[in-house]
């Protein structure tokens, strides 16, 4: 049997400091229900639970001056 790799090309996730609070307000304005916390260690576990080798971050931000700084670090996780 062939080999299948799942790849999901549209995540988020945000820093473990802010990412509770963050998902919550995201949800109550969008009126949608979250899954998991919003951090890159809940996305790793859905991963596994769900047979997805690769993840694609599409990082957010609630203010200009965000873009840069989320960009910058989200270049360097992805390197890993």
């Amino acid at each position: 049997m062939k080999s299948e790799k799942i790849i999901d090309i549209h995540t988020h996730f945000f820093p473990e400091t802010i990412a509770k609070e963050t998902v919550a307000q995201l949800s109550k304005n969008t009126n949608v229900r979250p899954y998991g916390f919003g951090t890159a260690s809940d996305l790793i576990e859905f991963m596994e639970k769900d047979g997805v080798k690769i993840s694609v971050n599409l990082p957010v931000a609630t203010r200009i001056e965000q873009v840069h700084n989320i960009n910058s670090k989200m270049v360097e996780f992805n390197k890993n």
